[in-house]
């Protein structure tokens, strides 16, 4: 493990706690609530997602350098992987503020037992594998080598 993450130096952390972790919550409390969204809670639902997503880009992308636990440093290697391969630059942005947010949290919250719980689980189980032509080929370059 690094000795620190830099997401814990006050100017990154003020952004994880109030730009990430609050917006998450009240995204994730929105989305499962019983009672329906009205116009109102429609709209906090897109300003919340529209400054997590701001929030993530603001941040340096983690990097093993910068980034304290083991879980981080295996997703980094991972997400390097995945966009050395992927061909699909319309999402692309997007896809990696996601993995770099998912990156993050593990990076500096206590959450992560719990990611970890599902991926231990993951691999244990009968997930199916890739079929043919999965990826799709015009979406990923199979040429790159791991």
């Amino acid at each position: 493990m690094s000795p620190a993450s830099i997401y814990y130096l006050p100017e990154n952390h003020y952004i994880v706690v109030n730009g990430l972790r609050e917006p998450f919550k009240r995204i994730m409390r929105a989305i499962t609530s019983e009672k329906p969204l009205g116009a109102l809670d429609k709209l906090r639902l897109a300003r919340d997602l529209i400054q997590l997503f701001k929030s993530v880009q603001s941040l340096p992308e983690p990097a093993v350098l910068n980034t304290r636990t083991r879980e981080a440093h295996i997703l980094i290697g991972i997400r390097d992987e995945f966009f050395k391969r992927s061909r699909l630059p319309f999402i692309e942005k997007e896809l990696r503020s996601f993995v770099n947010f998912i990156i993050i949290i593990i990076d500096t919250d206590f959450y992560r037992p719990f990611i970890s719980w599902w991926v231990i689980a993951l691999r244990g189980s009968d997930w199916p594998p890739l079929g043919p032509m999965q990826p799709d080929p015009h979406y990923w370059d199979e040429s790159q080598k791991i």
